[in-house]
């Protein structure tokens, strides 16, 4: 990771969107149209893209699995740098990224272990004779935690507490 947070700059565009076009605008403007235009943009710029990325990745995740998506959460995979959705339905588990191709998807049975460190998500899975380790920064992560403690592991390790080896 290049930074500290790798959710600063979602944040980063919530404060200035709603400085700029929610409080000064609508301050320093004597049309009542022209500030309720600029209030609606920044909802638009803050939550409007949020929503529109989620509704895209969603569709391409049960695209991609054919089954409805059971739970997903704002994450960064660590190895790329990519920002996207953990997404998972029933049989599987994916990392969709926002701009690239979906290449992190395994199965809830192919998955041995996973150890949850703060926001940081380490997860090792089964494939052919080795074990791979997805690295993840999740945006919530009691959420995640949550998520994955109901999920239906079949792995022979389970969950991995943190600091356990």
């Amino acid at each position: 990771m290049r930074y500290g947070n790798p959710f600063l700059g979602r944040y980063l565009r919530y404060v200035t969107a709603w400085l700029a076009l929610g409080i000064f605008v609508p301050i320093f403007t004597a049309s009542l149209w022209i500030s309720l235009l600029s209030v609606l943009a920044a909802a638009v710029i803050t939550v409007g893209i949020d929503a529109a990325g989620w509704l895209w990745s969603k569709k391409k995740a049960e695209a991609f699995t054919g089954e409805p998506l059971r739970w997903s959460a704002a994450a960064v995979k660590t190895s790329s740098d990519w920002r996207g959705y953990l997404m998972a339905t029933d049989q599987y588990f994916i990392f969709v990224p926002c701009f690239h191709k979906i290449t992190s998807a395994a199965s809830w049975k192919d998955m041995v272990s996973y150890e949850m460190e703060g926001a940081h998500l380490h997860m090792y899975v089964k494939q052919q004779q080795t074990v791979r380790s997805l690295q993840f920064v999740v945006s919530s992560p009691e959420k995640t935690a949550l998520q994955l403690k109901e999920s239906p592991i079949e792995g022979p390790a389970g969950s991995i507490e943190a600091g356990q080896q």
